[in-house]
């Protein structure tokens, strides 16, 4: 015999405490924005050391971006 509600119990609690860890290592964007872009950009036109941002996403797509951003 299979104890199949113990095995089910446990896949929830792994489960749960997989989705409950993944909302807390989200990180607060603006934050990180404010602490690490805004010294060369602004969301806008205007152009600081590096290009204002406003249609950054009308000209690159969102995995050059990501790509992009976790490189620099």
């Amino acid at each position: 015999m299979i104890l199949v509600k113990p095995i089910k119990n446990q896949i929830l609690f792994i489960l749960a405490a997989f989705i409950s860890l993944s909302a807390f290592a989200q990180p607060d964007g603006a934050k990180i924005f404010k602490q690490n872009c805004t010294a060369c950009h602004v969301i806008g036109e205007t152009k600081l050391i590096g290009p204002g941002l406003k249609g950054v996403t009308e000209k690159r797509n969102k995995e050059w971006l990501k790509k992009w951003i976790n490189n620099s």
